[in-house]
């Protein structure tokens, strides 16, 4: 393989992350009705290298003209998408829920305890 061609990577544009104070990647709490669409997901939905406006969450709720939170974690496991949305059910009351699962394969330590933020960063 040859030398990478640094020049590609000068030119791409900037990717610029912001998060709640709840830690997930769409608007402040208090802007929350109860009955959003919630996106649930690994670091796809979260929108890994994309811009707050290009993630799929982002882009459905301009399409449907309708509130879609995201709710998802980089490198998150099945069991915790399930674990999330089980939780999310009893403080919203969507009017629909997506849940972009990972890979069959992708499975959790047995650590059932650990926060959102020490399962990112263990």
């Amino acid at each position: 393989m040859g030398k990478k061609n640094k020049s590609y990577f000068s030119t791409y544009p900037a990717v610029h992350y912001k998060f709640n104070e709840l830690g997930y990647r769409h608007g402040p709490v208090e802007h929350y009705r109860g009955d959003e669409i919630l996106a649930i997901g690994d670091n796809f939905t979260v929108g890994l290298g994309v811009n707050g406006q290009e993630t799929w969450p982002e882009c459905l709720a301009r399409l449907l003209d309708y509130p879609v939170l995201n709710f998802s974690l980089n490198g998150a496991s099945n069991d915790w998408m399930a674990r999330k949305t089980e939780i999310l059910l009893k403080y919203f009351k969507p009017r629909a829920v997506i849940v972009h699962y990972t890979f069959s394969h992708r499975r959790e330590a047995t650590n059932k305890v650990w926060t959102d933020y020490e399962r990112i960063t263990s």
